[in-house]
């Protein structure tokens, strides 16, 4: 019997996130990856496709570039048991002007300093994802509301919203 339909798996993990949706069109599946836990989680979500028999990932999908969303992202995407199509993450570092930040850390308020500190892990991760996704000479895109990530159109963040959002960063008032 062929299926026809969606299907959405969220894993346990705690207090992080992955979730895989599978589209599957006359019992074909178009899989999407999104979020994959903390750095400790990889392997719990690499099992968890394993035991799918989900060995091809259509699209991988990293909503944010927190640990608890994007530390297990560059296990899963190194993983010679995934193959994957495109990746999607955002590029903070192209949004934000970071001589600003510095700036504004300059000026020695506590909320900007632990602003700083939320924005160089954002970048680190994000930045070690593209380097994963690099490796295996795949795409990287940027997700943006309007955007089709296979069969999901992507609600938000406008690119506007997200670069106006990333320059409050470096707008802090004395």
């Amino acid at each position: 019997m062929n299926y026809d339909g969606l299907e959405v798996d969220m894993l346990s993990l705690g207090n992080a996130d992955s979730i895989l949706v599978t589209r599957w069109t006359a019992g074909v599946s178009s899989r999407i990856l999104i979020d994959g836990g903390n750095g400790c989680d990889s392997e719990k979500v690499l099992k968890f496709l394993e035991a799918r028999g989900a060995t091809y990932l259509d699209h991988i999908v990293c909503s944010h570039p927190h640990e608890d969303h994007a530390g297990g992202m560059p296990a899963i995407i190194a993983s010679k048991d995934i193959d994957f199509g495109q990746a999607w993450i955002h590029l903070p570092w192209k949004h934000v002007d970071f001589s600003a930040l510095g700036a504004a850390v300059q000026k020695g308020e506590t909320t900007a300093r632990r602003v700083v500190r939320i924005v160089r892990a954002s970048v680190q991760s994000s930045q070690e994802i593209v380097q994963a996704v690099q490796k295996r000479n795949k795409i990287l895109t940027e997700p943006f509301k309007g955007q089709m990530i296979g069969f999901m159109t992507v609600c938000g963040p406008s690119q506007p919203y997200y670069a106006e959002v990333l320059k409050e960063f470096t707008d802090f008032r004395n």
